[in-house]
C-alpha cells in the first residue's frame, strides 16, 4: 500500500470517527436537554401589553423574556381578598430573594385609582424590593381584556356601595415562563400549594433554552 492510499484510508477513518463523536454527542446533548425541560403543561402564551410600573416607568412582555414569573390580580382599595394575596406575594419574595431570574408581578385591576404614586406607597408599605416585585397599572380598557383574554382570569366590576367601586377578580396567582407561556395556576390555600409554586417556579429558571 502506497503512501498516498494510507493516507487517503487514514484520512477516512478519522473523518468517520469524527462523525460518529458528533453523531454522539449531539445524540447526548439533545437527550439531556429534553430531559431538562419541565414537564408542566402549556395554558397559551401572555400577549403583548405595555403597561407603567409602580416607579412611573413603562414596561411590556419584552421585559420579562427570559425571566420566570409569578403574576397576582390586586387592587389597592380591596378589603377582601387583596390583602391576604399581597400577604402571600410578599412570602414568595422572601422565599425566592435569591433567584434572580424569578421575578413577581401583581397588575392593578383598579388602574383608574391606583395611579403609579398610589402603587409606589402600596409596594413600600409592602416592603416589595425593586427589580425583583413589580406593581402594573395602565388603561382599563387594556388590563381587563389582557386578564380575561390573555390569562384567562374572571374580572368585573360589581356591584357600587355608594362612592366605592369594589372589582371582582381571580384569587389565582399565575406561574409565566421565560418564553412568555402560562404554566400553571396556584390558590394559596392551602398552603402547600405555595410550596408547589416555589418548586415549580425553580424548575422553570434552571431549564434551558
Amino acid at each position: 500500500m502506497n503512501t498516498s492510499i494510507k493516507f487517503r484510508t487514514y484520512f477516512l477513518w478519522a473523518f468517520l470517527a469524527f462523525v460518529l463523536v458528533g453523531v454522539a454527542f449531539a445524540y447526548v446533548w439533545t437527550t439531556v436537554n429534553e430531559e431538562s425541560k419541565s414537564k408542566l403543561p402549556q395554558y397559551g402564551a401572555v400577549p403583548e401589553f405595555s403597561l407603567t410600573t409602580q416607579n412611573d416607568k413603562p414596561i411590556s412582555l419584552a421585559d420579562f423574556r427570559g425571566s420566570v414569573w409569578i403574576a397576582d390580580f390586586i387592587f389597592t382599595n380591596c378589603g377582601a381578598s387583596c390583602p391576604g394575596m399581597t400577604m402571600d406575594m410578599g412570602k414568595l419574595q422572601e422565599r425566592l430573594k435569591q433567584q434572580r431570574s424569578i421575578l413577581l408581578v401583581s397588575f392593578s385591576v383598579d388602574p383608574d385609582r391606583d395611579t403609579p404614586k398610589v402603587l409606589s406607597e402600596y409596594a413600600n408599605e409592602h416592603h416589595a424590593i425593586t427589580g425583583k416585585w413589580f406593581f402594573l397599572t395602565g388603561k382599563k380598557e387594556t388590563i381587563l381584556p389582557l386578564t380575561q383574554n390573555g390569562f384567562h382570569l374572571s374580572v368585573a366590576d360589581a356591584q357600587p356601595q355608594g362612592d366605592f367601586q369594589p372589582v371582582l377578580h381571580s384569587t389565582k396567582f399565575v406561574l409565566v415562563d421565560k418564553n412568555g407561556v402560562i404554566r400553571g395556576y396556584y390558590d394559596s390555600d392551602p398552603p402547600e400549594n405555595l410550596d408547589k409554586l416555589v418548586h415549580d417556579a425553580n424548575e422553570l429558571a434552571a431549564e434551558r433554552y
